[in-house]
């Protein structure tokens, strides 16, 4: 389990260990996870009724997790919980063979070795999920710019070798779209660098409202970003550039000082489409030269 990367491959792992006949012989396993007051069932053997619950509608899941106890016994089976931290994550429901059921309620209990083994598990799986979820965190972060929230342009540079790569082979179309805010030097002197920082913070917001979810939205350094466009034209990427420059100089930017004024920004755009045989190098240099047009 120490191996996998992602919860699912740990749900389903942990579920054959549960439930292997060599092993531990469980009938099925559930894993359910606590989020907006509801149990989303996240993994599970069996087909459930629903994919989430309601908190308040299902007793034996709420009674259990509000005792604060590792392990305890529902209806049909024996209920793990799962909690990093004091940070309550959820639950795992293991059920047994009927015959197995029968057995352990003649003697009142669960019985040790169940409870030792699977309190110890559950309490693995808390750490393995919290890790994995740790790791993911750390990998978005190395990613994302932490101003605006967009991509940053380390993760620009790797996306953009594979969608070359893609388009060559497949022979689509790919564009590029890089986009510089003017006179943004006069706008940081003069009213200072946190109006600067809110400025950029609404142009990702109108570049996520203005390109498609498979378009790559990036902050290329300071106020330049670009927009990658797989399966895109030179006549799309040009028509997305002039809607973008439209959307920006329509839109009313807070003014920090100033409530009730308005704060005019535009930018310029430069559009550039891939040509057989262009490297990243010429690609990125056609996109910069139409901005330094534009910008003129």
């Amino acid at each position: 389990l120490l191996r996998l990367e992602s919860e699912q491959d740990l749900f389903e792992h942990a579920a054959q260990l549960l439930t292997d006949e060599g092993g531990l012989n469980y009938r099925e396993v559930t894993f359910l996870f606590l989020e907006n007051n509801a149990l989303n069932v996240a993994f599970s053997t069996r087909e459930c009724d629903a994919s989430a619950y309601r908190f308040d509608d299902v007793p034996q899941y709420r009674q259990f997790l509000e005792r604060n106890v590792s392990i305890g016994e529902s209806d049909e089976g024996v209920l793990l919980r799962l909690e990093m931290h004091d940070n309550l994550l959820g639950l795992c429901e293991v059920l047994p063979y009927e015959q197995e059921k029968a057995f352990f309620n003649g003697l009142g209990r669960i019985s040790e070795l169940q409870r030792d083994f699977l309190s110890a598990l559950g309490d693995i799986l808390s750490l393995l999920i919290a890790n994995i979820r740790l790791s993911r965190e750390i990998k978005w972060q190395s990613i994302i710019d932490p101003l605006t929230e967009v991509f940053n342009r380390r993760h620009f540079m790797e996306r953009l070798h594979c969608e070359m790569e893609r388009a060559t082979r497949y022979e689509r179309n790919i564009s590029l779209i890089f986009i510089d805010l003017d006179r943004f030097k006069n706008i940081n002197d003069d009213h200072g660098h946190l109006q600067g920082d809110q400025i950029l913070k609404e142009i990702a917001v109108i570049l996520a409202e203005n390109f498609r979810e498979a378009d790559l939205v990036c902050r290329y350094g300071g106020d330049e970003f670009v927009v990658l466009l797989p399966e895109t034209s030179a006549e799309e990427a040009l028509a997305a550039g002039q809607k973008l420059v439209q959307s920006v100089s329509q839109h009313r930017f807070v003014d920090l000082k100033n409530a009730t004024a308005d704060f005019p920004v535009t930018v310029s755009v430069g559009v550039s489409t891939l040509s057989d045989g262009e490297d990243e190098d010429a690609f990125l240099h056609s996109a910069d030269v139409a901005l330094l047009n534009a910008k003129r």
